[in-house]
């Protein structure tokens, strides 16, 4: 899993997504493997950097729900996404889902963890044809990123921009996203998580051709934050098949 403080990615504003290649998984937000146990007790905002120097963000929902985004050298680097289960400082997930965005492939595995609540983290992540490795996280300070603070769609709503492509949310909750280079459009909408955290769920699709993911449904989760004066959104999604990782600055 990956996250340094959130507030180190402002400045690495770029759009990855990753479709076909590796070996199908459980679908994002909605697979499962049963009832989540006790799994509050490591629900927050993580953060940690991995062996190869990965920043490395996490979420980890009320629901179970874990959704880790690493970036090396400002850009994407890996996606991992599980939904977990544990009680009395262990979890675990058996349908990880590994994307890496420098070889554009996706794995399985499965993870193994212990946690101190409210402390820490640390994950053994073991992946299906892929080499993989422990991580361990620390909370993401509340200046930084205040995980527990209701998700307000005033945050969300308005321009933003990643690259050559703008981000334009609604305060319905509605997006829009426009690519300026290459003509690819897509549509979506975002709403706050049922967990009442400072965090949305997301559905986007993707409209035809030139789009690298031609009318795909992608769901996920969406964060934003501020530091150093600079707002940034960070969205996060998948299917069975693609995935796609964005960070885009306040326009």
């Amino acid at each position: 899993m990956y996250f340094k403080p959130l507030a180190i990615l402002p400045l690495a504003l770029f759009l990855a997504a990753c479709g076909g290649g590796g070996d199908d998984g459980d679908t994002g937000s909605g697979g499962g493997q049963g009832t989540p146990t006790n799994v509050a007790a490591i629900s927050g905002a993580w953060q940690g950097t991995s062996p190869d120097g990965t920043l490395l963000n996490a979420v980890v929902l009320d629901d179970g729900q874990l959704w880790l985004v690493g970036a090396l050298r400002s850009a994407p680097a890996v996606q991992v996404y599980a939904r977990t289960q544990g009680g009395s400082g262990q979890f675990q997930s058996n349908n990880v889902r590994y994307v890496d965005y420098a070889s554009n492939r996706q794995f399985t595995g499965t993870l193994q963890g212990t946690y101190v609540a409210g402390s820490s983290i640390s994950a053994n992540l073991a992946l299906n044809g892929a080499q993989a490795g422990t991580y361990n996280l620390t909370p993401i300070p509340k200046t930084t990123f205040d995980y527990h603070r209701a998700a307000s769609l005033s945050d969300l709503a308005g321009s933003w921009t990643s690259g050559s492509t703008r981000i334009l949310v609604g305060a319905n909750g509605a997006v829009q996203t426009v690519d300026s280079t290459t003509g690819c459009n897509s549509n979506g909408t975002v709403a706050p998580h049922a967990s009442k955290k400072n965090v949305f769920d997301l559905s986007v699709t993707f409209g035809a051709a030139p789009c690298s993911l031609p009318g795909q449904k992608l769901d996920g989760i969406v964060v934003t934050w501020a530091a150093g004066g600079q707002s940034t959104l960070l969205a996060t999604a998948l299917n069975q098949s693609a995935s796609l990782t964005l960070v885009a600055a306040r326009q």
